[in-house]
């Protein structure tokens, strides 16, 4: 191919000087940042020690290098120029071969693969043309001046001054470095002449007119606010110092001093990072890096700088280097990106540091040295970050910018946005953990200065890479790694092992550190005091900021947190006692008693000396009965607590907390066990017992008031501000009497409220009134069962019962006056008192009373003692009695002379009032018979006025049958109604009425039968007998009686004519009576002889009524038996007394026998013609009767008769072949053997005769 020679050079260009110019302006900022640049060159080269040199001198000229430049033509821009002040940098590191090509580089840097260093752009180094035009330095043997203007070289140039001995061939060239030339710099010195007015002029760079004290002030600027923060990550630099040498000086004046002062122990950390990294990249390129490549470098630094003589100025900082894995970190932008993290010299490579001694500033962003970014917390956060040229921010995506996906810059802030949410929260873990190894005497309020909490009004650049950094911290943290403060002591917790606690390792801390598997997290419904408490008695709660806490609990670990609870808190309170009783302050103890009750485990309590005694001590709670008490209300100015103020031990202070104390008033209420109780009534009465010497005064009703009346009376404020149950108080002293006494609340004496009209009887019955002052608290409702009012009558009686000496004490003689109030007194109040109340005990308190009146008595008496039964006398009879005749054994009758008296006898004390029927049935009619003939006779004649109107009532009846009050006479004293000389008493029944004369005359004249005197008065009295069962006729005993009186009179003088026809009228009234009388005196009648009769001759005698007959009979056997006079008129009497039916037939024979005789005899019985008309009828009733008994009887009479003269005829008797039924007339002629049958035997008895065989003619 033919060369083309018909074009021209046609390439873009910009001079050397342009392109710095721009990077001045707009990448590189003037000031300090020209320090940090050299500085971080420095220690890219390994240097240890940084110095800077202000020099004013102004260096001779006269043997200096000729410039070489070919396009050199301005004759005044010589080297002179740059003779004059300027700023000189040295360092301990000699330029390598690489240091030199990267200052040939202007916008690119051989430290880009170089990941020991901290350059990447290669361009940190212009920052110095700031203040200079033309920076030289000589290191090692090399000396080089660097001229972008190309005034005297083409860019610049190199020189080897020892192998040419420079120095000596232009000393003035050498001069301003003030080093010995004559053998190699061990270092690196950089001489940056100021720019001066002149060169100002010609600048292409800058127009800025350096002066030295510009450079000064740089120095005090940088010494003042970045001084210590540039050595913070630096690797290598242990020291930096600046200088001053003065015009015309020769020696070095020291202006600043920034030092590592323990370098020797951390050198080997600072660079730990620097001098790993490089073969690691090697082996992360080569695919042999292993796993788990992370690095760790964290110390402690100690820092001092010192402005020229004043005192050194120390500080620590605890700092922490970070190498996160390569292998994950390359994975991740192998995924996410598709890029090598080496290309980009992406390092995941952060630290962090936070001094000790000033924890107030706030941290700072770096890129190994300080960016102008604060951090919003005090830690200052280095790393690897992707900055811009100027090294002075992030690479970060503004709000709302969208950056190309894949494009570099993306890369760079999703690499930024890697360290701060990957890297970094790791390295901060770490950080943390290194804590309690190297921080010594951290103040707690400082722990969470060491943790990425964000302050408030953070910019957002910051805010958008931090604000996840707390979260990601917590995530990463692990269960056991110590990063939480903890109390200065740790106690005994059973839950937790105790060599997690090992205190080893916290010896520099003030507290233990704590983990979250030791650790517990403060209860959320605790208060912040108490937070504090329990760590200072050795309690492992966590201390940490509430967005730490919040975090924890947003994070993974939220279900191994622990939170202290009241059951926890209890537990360690019970197994450390050593550490918080009788140790902690009162308010102390009280936060955590209130605390360690909320979850109400009492039973867990047992034991601690915690209850808040109002005597400023504490009780132990217990379960036992020494109790300490609460008061309902605090508020009362009379309360317990100011009234017994010698026992507030038993108190709970009630100037604790409200909460507290309503807590444990609340649980007291509801029935806890523990010794906390409520106080009530028992508890206060004991307390006012041990004011008042109880003990020493318990059997005693009253004791004196003594110098107590203020106190009771306060007291009494507050039993009615409590409205206590005054029950409870019985038996204390509290009531003030007017005496000067206090008298036990309740006794058998009771207390009366005020004095009344019945002062004076009250007080005969022992009764004590309260005291004028104490009359407005005797109106409490409460004090009414025990303060009585005189209208209140059950308590007035139930005073008087209860007292110890009752009845004695009522036991008293009252004027009539006297009794005539009270009665009243007692009958208006108890008309208003419920019944139900006035029981028997109180009504008997009455019955003692003296005002009572017996009936026919005037003196007044009381109903008891004794048993007699009291009686009212029936109300219409009170005036009208006429005589009590009972005895007193059997009851006593009471005068009802008022109607309140009477109220008192009826309605309360239910004294019986007797009906009239009562009255007289059982109080007077028993003992009308042993009353006195005057006494009698005027109760008799009121019983029988008010007989008539009582007849009805039948058990008055009986009782008055029953009683022998009427005097008995004969049958001529009751007609002449006369009393005998001895009167005997007889029962209505036992007496006969005299009017009857049916009975009347039954008895002889000399029997008391009847009622004699004015009782035989029929008008009234006879009426009144009859009523009672006066006997107006014979029972079956009374007849018994009479035939018995019959009987016995026969063996007496009495005439037997009396005798007789008393007997005979006896008779006839039984036989008149015998259907009303009973078979039960047939046995009598039957056996005795009293029966009336006559025989034959007229002769009377009594004989039993087998052995006679009646008139019914008497012609059968008249002539040989004794025949009654009498034809009984009862069928059935006759047949009781066998009398019903004919004489046996030989009787009958008899009879005729004997009839036969006397007519033999020319004697022929009286009636003959009767007897034997009786003895034919006789015959022909029995001849026809089929019964066989009659049968046989009229054939032996048949047979007897047979051929016998039979038949009466004048006066003859004929057998029957001597007589016809009809005799011819022929026949009919006297003394004619046959004789003709009167007509009046053929018309009733021609069947006999012809049966006996009489023929017809």
């Amino acid at each position: 191919m033919q060369d083309i020679d018909i074009g021209t050079d046609f390439s873009p260009y910009e001079p050397y000087t342009h392109r710095l110019r721009k990077i001045l302006e707009e990448e590189y900022p003037d000031g300090s940042q020209v320090i940090r640049e050299i500085l971080q060159n420095s220690d890219d080269a390994g240097s240890t020690e940084q110095t800077f040199i202000l020099d004013h001198n102004t260096y001779p000229s006269n043997s200096l290098f000729k410039a070489t430049f070919k396009n050199y033509q301005r004759p005044n821009l010589k080297l002179d120029r740059h003779q004059g002040p300027a700023l000189l940098a040295k360092n301990t590191t000699t330029f390598g071969d690489r240091d030199f090509q990267s200052l040939l580089k202007l916008a690119d840097s051989e430290k880009r693969d170089q990941y020991d260093k901290i350059g990447v752009m290669g361009v940190g180094f212009n920052s110095i043309y700031h203040i200079t035009d033309s920076p030289s330095f000589i290191t090692g043997d090399k000396y080089i001046i660097l001229d972008p203007h190309k005034w005297c070289f083409n860019g610049g140039i190199k020189f080897e001054f020892i192998a040419n001995k420079l120095s000596d061939k232009y000393p003035d060239q050498f001069a301003p470095f003030n080093i010995p030339c004559d053998k190699p710099f061990d270092g690196t010195i950089f001489r940056y002449p100021l720019r001066t007015k002149e060169d100002s002029a010609d600048s292409e760079i800058s127009d800025k007119i350096y002066q030295p004290e510009e450079i000064l002030d740089m120095f005090h600027k940088f010494y003042e606010h970045e001084s210590i923060n540039c050595l913070l990550f630096l690797k290598y630099i242990e020291r930096i110092s600046f200088y001053e040498l003065k015009k015309g000086a020769s020696e070095l004046e020291l202006l600043y001093t920034i030092q590592l002062e323990n370098a020797d122990k951390i050198r080997k950390q600072r660079c730990l990072i620097a001098e790993k990294i490089g073969p690691m990249m090697d082996e992360l390129r080569l695919g042999k890096l292993k796993s788990k490549n992370q690095l760790v470098a964290s110390y402690v630094a100690s820092f001092c700088r010192q402005k020229k003589t004043d005192p050194k100025k120390h500080s620590s900082w605890l700092i922490l280097n970070y190498l996160d894995d390569l292998l994950e970190t390359e994975g991740y932008f192998q995924e996410n990106f598709k890029k090598n993290i080496r290309d980009h010299k992406f390092i995941p490579n952060v630290g962090l540091a936070i001094p000790f001694n000033d924890l107030k500033d706030e941290g700072k962003l770096f890129c190994f040295l300080p960016l102008p970014i604060p951090m919003p917390f005090p830690v200052s956060v280095h790393g690897y970050f992707a900055v811009n040229t100027s090294r002075r921010s992030l690479w970060s995506v503004a709000e709302n910018e969208d950056l190309a996906v894949g494009a570099l810059a993306s890369t760079k802030v999703s690499w930024n946005q890697y360290l701060f949410e990957k890297v970094l929260p790791k390295a901060w873990v770490k950080f943390l953990c290194e804590i309690f190894l190297n921080v010594p005497n951290i103040q707690s309020e400082d722990i969470s200065k060491f943790w990425p909490i964000i302050k408030r009004g953070t910019s957002s650049v910051t805010y958008t890479f931090c604000k996840d950094l707390l979260q990601n911290v917590i995530e990463n943290l692990g269960v056991d790694d110590h990063v939480f403060k903890g109390p200065p002591s740790i106690g005994t917790l059973p839950e937790v092992l105790a060599n997690s606690y090992d205190a080893s390792s916290f010896k520099g801390s003030q507290f233990y550190w704590l983990s979250i598997s030791n650790g517990y997290l403060e209860d959320e419904k605790s208060y912040n005091s108490l937070t504090e408490i329990i760590r200072n008695i050795g309690f492992p709660v966590m201390s940490a900021s509430p967005l730490i806490i919040e975090a924890l609990k947003n994070s993974k670990h939220k279900y191994s947190l622990k939170f202290f609870s009241p059951t926890i808190i209890r537990n360690y309170l019970k197994h450390n006692r050593d550490r918080w009783q009788d140790k902690l302050s009162r308010s102390d103890v009280l936060l955590l008693f209130e605390y360690v009750l909320k979850d109400k485990n009492f039973e867990d309590l047992e034991g601690f000396k915690m209850i808040p005694l109002a005597d400023g001590t504490f009780g132990t709670l217990q379960f036992d009965d020494s109790c300490v008490y609460i008061v309902p209300n605090r508020d009362h100015e009379d309360d317990e607590l100011n009234l017994f103020e010698n026992q507030l031990n038993k108190f709970i202070d009630k100037s604790i907390g409200y909460e507290l104390y309503m807590s444990l008033y609340r649980y007291a209420e509801a029935g806890w066990k523990l010794n906390i109780k409520v106080l009530d009534e028992n508890v206060v009465a004991n307390m006012i017992k041990t004011s008042l010497n109880f003990a020493e005064n318990a059997n005693s009703e009253e004791i004196p008031m003594s110098n107590h009346r203020e106190w009771i009376y306060k007291l009494w404020n507050n039993l009615r501000n409590r409205n206590w149950d005054l029950r409870r108080f019985e038996n204390v002293h509290l009531i003030p009497t007017s005496r000067s006494f206090l008298r036990k609340l309740c006794t058998p004496k009771k207390i009366f409220s005020a004095r009344t009209t019945l002062t004076f009887n009250f007080e005969k019955f022992g009764t004590v009134f309260i005291e004028d002052e104490f009359e407005e608290i005797a109106e409490w409702n409460k004090l009414s069962p025990y303060i009585m009012k005189p209208n209140n009558i059950i308590s007035v009686l139930n005073s008087l019962k209860v007292d110890n000496s009752f009845p004695e004490n009522v036991n008293h003689t009252l004027h009539v006056d006297d009794v005539s109030a009270l009665v009243e007194y007692l009958s208006n109040n108890l008309r208003f008192v419920n019944k139900k109340d006035l029981v028997q005990n109180l009504v008997k308190v009455i019955k003692h009373l003296p005002i009572f009146t017996k009936v026919d008595h005037t003196s007044p008496v009381p109903l008891s003692p004794g048993n007699t039964n009291w009686y009212l006398l029936p109300r219409n009879e009170e005036n009208s009695y006429g005589k009590i005749i009972c005895p007193s054994n059997k009851g006593e009758f009471l005068s009802t002379s008022s109607q309140n008296l009477r109220y008192i006898l009826e309605d309360i004390i239910k004294i019986p009032r007797l009906t009239s029927q009562i009255y007289w049935q059982k109080y007077v009619i028993p003992y009308l018979g042993s009353q006195p003939r005057e006494v009698l006779d005027t109760v008799i004649d009121i019983l029988f006025d008010m007989l008539p109107s009582l007849h009805d009532d039948a058990n008055l009846k009986v009782a008055l049958i029953k009683t022998s009050f009427v005097p008995v006479g004969t049958r001529q004293m009751s007609q002449h109604q006369q009393l005998p000389a001895i009167i005997e008493l007889e029962k209505p029944t036992g007496l006969f009425d005299p009017e009857v004369k049916a009975v009347a005359c039954l008895f002889f004249e000399d029997e008391r039968v009847f009622p004699a005197g004015k009782y035989s008065s029929s008008k009234k009295f006879l009426t009144g007998l009859r009523l009672l069962g006066l006997k107006t006729s014979l029972s079956s005993n009374d007849v018994i009686n009479r035939i018995d009186a019959i009987v016995e009179r026969k063996k007496s003088n009495v005439q037997d004519d009396l005798i007789y026809y008393n007997a005979l009228r006896l008779f006839e009234y039984i036989d008149n009576n015998w259907d009303q009388l009973n078979n039960s005196l047939l046995n009598t009648i039957l056996k005795q002889e009293w029966i009336p009769t006559v025989d034959k001759s007229g002769k009377k005698f009594f004989s039993k009524p087998q052995d006679c007959y009646c008139q019914k009979d008497k012609d059968l056997v008249c002539l040989f038996a004794p025949i009654l006079e009498y034809e009984v008129k009862n069928n059935k009497f006759l047949k009781d007394l066998k009398w019903n039916t004919y004489p046996d037939f030989e009787k009958v024979i008899k009879q005729y026998e004997l009839c036969y005789d006397g007519v033999s005899k020319m004697q022929p019985p009286k009636n003959l013609e009767k007897i034997c008309y009786a003895i034919y009828k006789y015959m022909n009733e029995i001849c026809p009767a089929n019964n066989k008994n009659s049968k046989e009887d009229f054939n032996k009479m048949k047979t007897f008769l047979e051929n016998k003269p039979w038949i009466l005829y004048r006066k003859t008797f004929y057998s029957v072949d001597q007589v016809v039924f009809r005799l011819q007339k022929e026949f009919q002629v006297e003394n004619f053997l046959i004789v003709e049958l009167p007509i009046g035997y053929t018309s009733e008895f021609m069947t006999l005769f012809k049966t006996m065989g009489v023929r017809e003619e």
